[in-house]
């Protein structure tokens, strides 16, 4: 994919590489690895000299393991790993088959590698909660997903599991002709673990759901990212790790912002930072600075964030004063037909068995007397007699959310709304 900068993108990604690979990384590797490495990125195994190449991304892979993956090869590459059980063997072609299903044109190449060589091990909750105090982990050095054997049922259970397999799509550990080829998203980005599990968290959720909840807040925020820039975030991720999506958003807002944007979520993830507003001030500069936005999915999706009323309230405040500003209000005249023509604040949405409806106070009228609902500019109805309970919403916060495809004459006070605009959407039916 053609990036505005590539060169110096590649230029600023080679300078990172070489900063951080010779003094950072072999710290934390050593760790890792359980081995020290030396300055010369070497070490002795068994008197042979092994040697690490760290990998930035799948075309830096590809140079060493450059056969086209299909998802038929993954499978073979399953099958003939004996140390799969039925159980989870079934769970993870059934993993293949989702994902092959919503991204067919994802590259393969490492889940390939992976696959080959993985091993699932099941401990009990207790040991888990004492080693990692996780539902599940994913071990890259010796290419093993651990899984408790405790789950409250199998969907949440392979809910966890696929979560797993997911990171086998960016961790590469793999020993060849004495190098070792290295690869995780967060290689160069100290701080992007928060990230990290955001987005496999958001992997996960593309293919499959459960009641179980992990890592909802960081979740939240990859949803906010891909609102605004689709499976184009997906791609970076995939091919070049975090260090690839940070140098891409520095392009929007600047390394320093980019920067700042992981090391806020990263803090929210350990709980350092209990007030997400700036980690949505981020977002939403990058929101309002892309084309491609969509005002209906993002208030959707923060009417949904996993934080109390009062922050969710923050949130969608601070959205709304970014939005293009429209200086309508209640004594504003509206008309769908450009023949009748209702007062704004006459103009309201109810709920009706979880479907909205656009009315006016004689609507409404007609509705208890009839049974039958409509929304203001349909001549039919439906019969909605049995409904009980109906919540009320404004109609004017829809217009100041919504209102940028529709026609105003600032004049004469008028909106003029294409009912087709609102038709099938999140506030009205669908016909």
């Amino acid at each position: 994919m053609a990036k505005k900068g590539g060169i110096m993108n590649n230029i600023i990604k080679k300078v990172y590489k070489k900063v951080f690979t010779f003094s950072l990384l072999p710290m934390t590797l050593s760790v890792i690895l359980n081995g020290k490495l030396s300055e010369n990125n070497e070490k002795k195994d068994n008197n042979v000299k092994i040697s690490y190449e760290f990998l930035d991304n799948t075309s830096e892979l590809k140079l060493y393991f450059s056969e086209d993956i299909s998802f038929e090869v993954v499978k073979k590459s399953l099958e003939n790993n004996l140390s799969i059980d039925d159980e989870y063997r079934a769970y993870t072609y059934e993993f293949i088959d989702l994902v092959k299903k919503r991204f067919p044109d994802i590259d393969l190449t490492i889940l390939n590698e992976n696959i080959k060589i993985f091993k699932v091990k099941e401990i009990t909750k207790k040991e888990m909660q004492k080693e990692r105090n996780r539902e599940a982990y994913y071990n890259i050095e010796s290419v093993s997903i651990v899984m408790h054997n405790e789950h409250k049922n199998i969907d949440n259970k392979k809910y966890c599991y696929f979560h797993e397999l997911w990171h086998m799509f960016n961790n590469f550990y793999l020993k060849k002709d004495d190098v070792i080829y290295y690869k995780i998203p967060t290689m160069f980005s100290l701080d992007g673990t928060a990230f990290d599990e955001g987005m496999t968290t958001f992997l996960t959720e593309e293919i499959f759901s459960s009641s179980f909840t992990g890592y909802q807040k960081q979740y939240d925020e990859i949803n906010v990212l891909y609102n605004t820039y689709g499976e184009e975030l997906i791609k970076i991720y995939l091919d070049s790790g975090v260090e690839g999506v940070e140098i891409f958003l520095s392009q929007q807002i600047g390394f320093s912002s980019s920067y700042k944007l992981m090391q806020y979520m990263n803090d929210e993830l350990k709980g350092e930072i209990t007030n997400p507003i700036p980690i949505y001030e981020i977002l939403f500069e990058l929101y309002f600075n892309h084309n491609n936005i969509n005002h209906e999915n993002m208030v959707d999706i923060l009417e949904n964030l996993l934080y109390s009323s009062e922050i969710k309230k923050e949130i969608l405040t601070l959205f709304s004063e970014k939005l293009p500003q429209i200086s309508i209000n209640e004594e504003w005249s509206v008309t769908f037909d450009n023949e009748n023509y209702y007062m704004l604040d006459d103009l309201y949405f109810i709920d009706c068995d979880g479907i909205q409806y656009l009315v006016d106070n004689n609507t409404l009228v007609e509705f208890f007397n009839t049974g039958i609902i409509r929304n203001i500019y349909e001549q039919e109805g439906i019969d909605k007699r049995e409904t009980k309970v109906m919540l009320r919403s404004s109609f004017l916060e829809y217009l100041k959310y919504y209102g940028e495809d529709f026609i105003y004459d600032e004049v004469n006070h008028i909106a003029y709304i294409d009912s087709k605009l609102i038709n099938g959407g999140s506030y009205v039916k669908s016909k």
